[in-house]
Order: C-alpha cells, then structure tokens, then sequence
C-alpha cells in the first residue's frame, strides 16, 4: 500500500514534417490554364465552354454546353395537402465572386415552407447546393413531399450510369422507365442510389448527393 519509487522523464516525440503540410500550397482563388474565370452576366455564370442560368435555390434554368441547350428544366415542387406548388428561386445574391468560385445565396418559400440556399459554382462546372427546410413561421410546417425534376431533351440522355454504393455500378442505354429500385445495392436497405449520371457521348449531366436524409 505504499509508493516504492517515483520517477519522471519528459519523452520527445518525433513527428515527420512533410514540406506540403502545414501550408497553403495549392490553394488559390485563380484558375488554371486553359480553363477560364469564372464570369457573370446578370442572372448566368459562365465557366470554360458552358454558361449556367441559376435561380436563387441553385437551380438550372439553363445550361449552354459548347453552345447546345443542354437541360430543359429544374423544378422543385412541394406536395401539401394533396396539392403541388412549384417553388420559386427567384434571384440568386452573390456572396463572394472570384475567378475560382462564385458563392450564391437564395431563399425561397411554399406554403408554410421555408427554404434557404447556399450554392457554389466551381470553375470546371460543379455545382454544390446547400439547402436548409424549415417552417416559414412558428408554427410547424405541413409538407408531404419535396421532389426535385430534372427534365433533359432525349437526344441529351441516349446513356445512363448510376451506383448504389460500394461502386456497384450499372450503365447502360437509358431505359423508357428506372427507378432506384432496380439498381439500389442488395445489400444495403433502402433503394437509395446517390450517383445519377445522363449523357449522348459528347456532353453529361451528373447529379449526386451524399444521403436522402440530409443533415440534421
């Protein structure tokens, strides 16, 4: 029951020190050759060969992809009480605006639905939209469901690949009808496939998103 001996020596710790750690190498707001500034013209930002139409939600109105319409539409709608209502963005404001990057804000509401948005628009094309849903009062808010329609012209969506996880992939000629259910992973519950990507060979549209359940 009694302490014998004490002692105490200090232990240096030799940590490897990388020249690329610790350091801003690399990151830059500028572009690298050949892709081009991004520019903006009112409510479109143009990056190397495409220009985007946005609304204040982040979503297309437009995309002119080496001059060829590329989407026809982007919608959400909102389901309450058995009815839909489209949600509309309106107009984008510019929160930061360099050759790299353009971050956008928007809001927008549906009923008792309130939500707002944060996009980033990246110089090679990617497109991040952060949204936050929530009741546009204090009272709770009554919504059944929120869809997102992607509408391409057919000629622009000959081919399809989706995964499901663990890089299960499946790509093909794009089917008259798919949904998730036959792709989803066997071995995951749920049908929730995050990697949609459309294309003819010459041009792609890519959507994808980490979860259906979002961040709570």
């Amino acid at each position: 029951g009694k302490v014998l001996k004490t002692e105490t020596k200090d232990l240096k710790l030799i940590a490897y020190q990388a020249e690329w750690m610790g350091n801003d190498i690399g990151i830059t707001d500028k572009v690298i050759p050949p892709w081009t500034p991004i520019a903006r013209d009112g409510g479109k930002l143009s990056v190397w060969n495409r220009t985007y139409g946005l609304d204040g939600l982040g979503l297309v109105t437009s995309i002119s992809n080496g001059g060829v319409p590329q989407i026809e539409s982007m919608r959400l709608i909102a389901r309450a009480g058995g009815t839909d209502t489209v949600v509309a963005g309106g107009d984008f404001a510019v929160k930061r605006l360099v050759e790299a990057e353009a971050d956008l804000a928007g809001s927008a509401t549906a009923g008792d639905l309130k939500i707002s948005s944060d996009t980033r628009l990246e110089f090679d094309g990617f497109v991040r939209n952060t949204w936050t849903i929530a009741p546009a009062g204090a009272a709770p808010a009554k919504v059944e469901r929120l869809t997102l329609e992607v509408v391409l012209p057919e000629a622009e969506a000959t081919h399809f690949c989706v995964t499901a996880g663990g890089w299960a992939a499946t790509h093909d000629a794009t089917p008259a009808k798919w949904d998730s259910r036959t792709t989803a992973n066997g071995m995951l519950i749920g049908d929730w496939v995050p990697y949609i990507w459309l294309t003819n060979g010459d041009r792609a549209f890519q959507w994808f998103a980490d979860t259906d359940q979002g961040w709570i």
